[in-house]
């Protein structure tokens, strides 16, 4: 009886895991940003939507990251969202940036 109760338990627990992976990350890739919201705050959920990421046990690349929201921009963005991909140096104050090609380390 109590093994059978780990096991449900086990199966219970490992389903929601993945459950609420699979959510968070399809949160994240649906977020669409919108002229009608200032950009900081419309970075700050994003920002949230990445901690709660992790938290669940997603782990993201802080070069994805950056590309991601860097393509989440709104149209109206477009010539700022040029010049950030162009940039050479990483925001972190590393070597190159390598233009969004999530090349270099697998920082995560």
């Amino acid at each position: 009886m109590q093994r059978k109760f780990g096991n449900y338990l086990r199966k219970k627990y490992i389903t929601e895991d993945v459950g609420a992976k699979k959510f968070m990350t399809g949160k994240f890739l649906k977020y669409a940003m919108v002229d009608s919201n200032t950009i900081i705050k419309q970075v700050e959920e994003l920002q949230i939507l990445i901690y709660d990421s992790l938290a669940v046990g997603c782990s993201i690349n802080k070069h994805f990251q950056v590309g991601a929201i860097i393509e989440k921009l709104s149209p109206s963005w477009k010539d700022f969202k040029i010049y950030l991909k162009h940039k050479r140096k990483d925001v972190y104050g590393g070597s190159d940036f390598e233009a969004l090609s999530c090349g270099g380390s697998q920082e995560r």
